[in-house]
């Protein structure tokens, strides 16, 4: 499984990095992001709407790191 690092990235080159590696993604595969900023979910879910995204529990030595873990998966 793929997993992008994207904390301290939420610009337009990092969405585009995203976005590139969401697309390469086959159907029923997924890919994790890292992220320290929930604000471009919903621009991810307008431009990839075939993918499911879930916001994954953070581990319990992280839980108030600030960090988001999400999953997306191509249906």
């Amino acid at each position: 499984m793929n997993k992008l690092d994207m904390r301290n990235t939420m610009d337009f080159f990092g969405m585009l990095t995203a976005c590139a590696l969401i697309k390469k993604l086959g159907a029923g595969e997924s890919m994790l992001i890292l992220a320290n900023d929930k604000s471009f979910l919903p621009d991810l879910r307008r431009v990839h709407p075939e993918c499911s995204f879930q916001l994954i529990p953070p581990a319990h030595d992280v839980k108030n790191s600030g960090d988001y873990l999400f999953q997306v998966r191509k249906a």
